[in-house]
């Protein structure tokens, strides 16, 4: 669950997205709610713009989506769903840090005046 505060910067973070998902006249179909689950995978913060008559009908597949792929709701502006999910933090490689390379400046020899 995210907090108010957290909510505030998610809605300016959102604010110049455009919507990445938009569902159809079939609803939220399983194809759909793959894409979004993508889609969150790879952005955290995505729109999805939902096509429903009613707002009724537009808060309950929103919030559907959201118990389905354990995302937050952050705002909903008339069609407009905005989504968060944080990526989960990335694996360790185990590979240490990187050997520095020493740079080969030639040898003496091989210039020419």
């Amino acid at each position: 669950m995210i907090t108010s505060q957290q909510k505030k910067l998610l809605k300016a973070r959102a604010h110049t997205l455009k919507p990445v998902v938009i569902t159809g006249a079939a609803g939220l179909t399983p194809a759909v709610t793959a894409e979004i689950d993508r889609a969150l995978e790879h952005h955290e913060l995505i729109k999805v713009r939902i096509n429903a008559d009613t707002p009724q009908q537009r808060s309950a597949l929103a919030a559907e989506v959201c118990t389905e792929l354990q995302a937050d709701h952050v705002q909903t502006v008339g069609h407009v769903v905005t989504l968060y999910r944080e990526k989960p933090p990335a694996p360790a490689t185990g590979r240490g840090l990187p050997k520095k390379r020493t740079r080969y400046t030639g040898s003496a020899k091989s210039r020419t005046p």
